[in-house]
C-alpha cells in the first residue's frame, strides 16, 4: 500500500470467546459484530495473558507478558518506560487516540496516546494491591475494595441506566466524533484509535430493550453444571471463597437470568460498536482501516458453578480476536492457540511501522498467516499467568498445540488435551502415558518465567505499593485519573474565523472523507 492504513482497536470487557460462535449462530443478537466476523480472520483459540483487567490490558498494549513488565495484579503500575502500540505507531506518524477503559495504573495515563478522551472507569492508584505476606502490616486504607463479589450475579436484569451504560455510550459518541473529525482534518496523518467499552463486565444489568431481544427460556445453560465444593480443584476452592460464593445460593433460575442479561449486554455493546464502525464507513475509510476486535479476558458465566475470571479454565482465559482489512485480509476462521501479546507485532507488520525494540517483545507476528489466504491454522505458544488475590503463589498456564498445562507450586498440576476434552473434565497430570507432554509443557513454563523467584519479587512489590498507597492517602492527596486531553477552547468557531469558510471546514462527505467546497456564498 502507498499509505499506511488506519488502525481501530475495539475492545469489549469480560467477553468470552464462546460468544463469537453464539453470535455467528444467531443465538446472541449482535448484527454489527456478526458483520465484522464475516469480513475478518477470526482466531477461535486466542488467549489473554492474564485473566484480570489491568495486567491483561498492559500486556496487550506492550506485547509483553505481565510479569515481564511488573504488571502483577490490579494494583500494579504499568511502567511509563514500556513502549506500547501507541508509541510504535506514533513514531510511524500516526495520530493516536484512546477512548474508554484501559485500566492503566500509575501516574502515566496516556502511554503513548496523544489524546485521551475519557477518564479511567476504576481507580488508577495502587489501592487494589493484594497482600500475600500475612505478616505484613495491614494499613488503614485497606478495606477490601476491588474484591469481586458474586452477589452481583443476583442483581442481573433490567435497569434504565447504569454506570456502565453511561461510560459506553460516551465512548461510542466520542469515538465516532474523533473518526469524523479525522476525516475533515488537514493533517493527512493516518490514525490509530483504541475504543474500549466496559460491557459485558458484571454486574449483568442492562436496559429492557436489549433483554427483550431474547426469550429467557431459550437461553442456553452452562455446558458443565455446577460442581459441589468438595469436587472443585484446590485453586477453584480459593476462587470460590474469594468471590464470596459461600454467602449466596445461585439456582438454575438465577443462572439463566444472569446469562440472559450477559447476552443482552453483548447486544448492547454491539450497538455501540456499530456506531463507531458506521463512522468509518461514512468517511470512506473502511478499505483503509485495519480493525481489531478483542476482550481483555473471558467470563465463566456459571460454568462449573463459577463466575467472573481469575481461573485458567477456557471460558475465563479465551477471548475473541478478529482482524479485518478489506481487500488485504481474506475472511476465515482459524484454529491454533495465539495470544494477545501477538497483537502488537502483528500491527507493526500490517502497518509497516518500524519495530525497534522488537527483541523485547514476548509476542509473535500473526501477519504472515493473516495475509496468506491458504492458512486455516495459525498458531503460536500461548502463555497465561495469574498472581492476584485468588492465589497464594504465582500461577502459570501454557497452551501448545492440543495440550494445556496449569502449574503452580501451591496447587496440584493440571494437564488437559483440549482436542479430546474441550470441557477440561479429565486431568491427565501425573499419568505415565502423558508424562512426556507434561514435562515438555512444564519446561516451557520454566524457560519463559522466573518460576522460583517470582513469588518473592511479587511480595516485595506488593509491600512497596501498599506502603506507598498508605502514605499517599495522608495529607494532601492527588488523583492520577485524567479527563479529556482535548482543549475545549480550540473547538468550533475561534477568534478570527470567517463565515462561511469556518462552517464548510466542518463538512464531512463520503468522498474519502474530504470536505466539499462546491457551495457558493449567498
Amino acid at each position: 500500500m502507498t499509505t499506511r492504513p488506519n488502525v481501530l482497536i475495539l475492545m469489549a470487557d469480560q467477553m468470552t470467546s464462546a460468544s463469537i460462535d453464539l453470535i455467528a449462530q444467531g443465538v446472541i443478537v449482535a448484527p454489527n459484530l456478526a458483520g465484522l466476523i464475516e469480513r475478518s480472520v477470526s482466531f477461535s483459540e486466542a488467549y489473554c495473558a492474564y485473566p484480570l483487567c489491568s495486567p491483561s490490558r498492559a500486556s496487550l498494549m506492550s506485547g509483553r507478558l505481565p510479569s515481564n513488565i511488573g504488571a502483577y495484579d490490579n494494583g500494579a503500575e504499568f511502567p511509563a518506560a514500556v513502549p506500547t502500540i501507541a508509541h510504535y505507531l506514533r513514531n510511524a506518524g500516526y495520530d493516536t487516540k484512546l477512548v474508554g477503559k484501559m485500566h492503566f495504573l500509575g501516574p502515566d495515563q496516556l502511554h503513548g496516546f496523544e489524546n485521551r478522551l475519557t477518564p479511567e472507569l476504576y481507580p488508577c492508584d495502587f489501592s487494589w494491591t493484594p497482600r500475600w505476606d500475612r505478616e505484613a502490616p495491614r494499613y488503614a486504607y485497606e478495606t477490601g475494595a476491588g474484591n469481586s463479589d458474586v452477589g452481583t450475579v443476583l442483581d442481573s436484569g433490567a435497569a434504565v441506566w447504569t454506570m456502565q451504560m453511561e461510560h459506553d455510550e460516551e465512548v461510542a459518541l466520542l469515538a465516532r466524533q474523533q473518526i469524523l473529525n479525522a476525516a475533515r482534518s488537514r493533517e493527512g496523518r493516518p490514525w490509530m484509535m483504541t475504543t474500549s467499552f466496559t460491557s459485558p463486565h458484571d454486574p449483568f444489568v442492562i436496559s429492557q430493550e436489549y433483554l427483550d431481544l431474547y426469550h429467557e427460556a431459550q437461553i442456553p445453560m452452562p455446558t458443565v453444571p455446577a460442581l459441589k465444593f468438595d469436587d472443585l480443584d484446590e485453586h477453584s476452592k480459593l476462587v470460590y471463597q474469594v468471590n464470596g460464593m459461600g454467602k449466596y445460593t445461585i439456582q438454575e433460575e438465577e443462572t439463566r437470568r444472569a446469562r440472559h442479561a450477559y447476552f443482552a449486554m453483548i447486544s448492547y455493546v454491539d450497538a455501540q460498536i456499530g456506531k463507531v464502525l458506521q463512522a468509518v464507513e461514512e468517511t470512506g475509510e473502511t478499505e483503509n482501516t485495519v480493525v481489531v476486535f478483542t476482550s481483555d479476558h473471558g467470563e465463566m458465566l456459571g460454568e462449573r458453578g463459577m463466575w467472573f475470571k481469575k481461573t485458567f479454565f477456557e471460558p475465563s482465559v479465551r477471548v475473541p480476536l478478529l482482524f479485518s482489512h478489506p481487500g488485504r485480509i481474506q475472511p476465515r476462521a482459524t484454529t491454533g492457540p495465539v495470544s494477545l501479546v501477538d497483537v502488537l507485532p502483528t500491527l507493526l507488520d500490517l502497518t509497516g511501522a518500524d519495530g525497534e525494540s522488537r527483541s523485547a517483545l514476548d509476542g509473535s507476528s500473526l501477519a504472515p498467516g493473516l495475509l496468506d489466504p491458504t492458512q486455516a491454522a495459525i498458531s503460536t505458544i500461548a502463555f497465561v499467568e495469574g498472581h492476584d488475590n485468588a492465589t497464594v503463589a504465582p500461577r502459570f498456564m501454557v497452551r501448545d498445540g492440543d495440550h494445556k498445562l496449569v502449574y503452580c507450586e501451591a496447587y496440584p498440576t493440571m494437564l488437559f488435551n483440549l482436542r479430546n476434552d474441550p470441557l477440561e473434565l479429565e486431568n491427565l497430570a501425573g499419568q505415565i502415558a502423558h508424562s512426556e507432554i507434561e514435562n515438555h509443557l512444564r519446561n516451557l513454563i520454566f524457560e519463559r518465567f522466573d518460576v522460583k523467584g517470582l513469588r518473592e519479587k511479587i511480595i516485595a512489590s506488593q509491600n512497596d505499593r501498599r506502603l506507598v498507597t498508605q502514605a499517599l492517602s495522608l495529607g494532601i492527596t492527588q488523583n492520577w485519573k485524567v479527563g479529556s486531553t482535548i482543549d475545549a477552547s480550540s473547538r468550533f468557531v475561534l477568534t478570527g474565523d470567517a463565515f462561511p469558510d469556518v462552517e464548510r471546514r466542518g463538512y464531512v462527505t463520503r468522498e474519502a472523507g474530504k470536505p466539499s467546497h462546491s457551495h457558493s456564498a449567498s
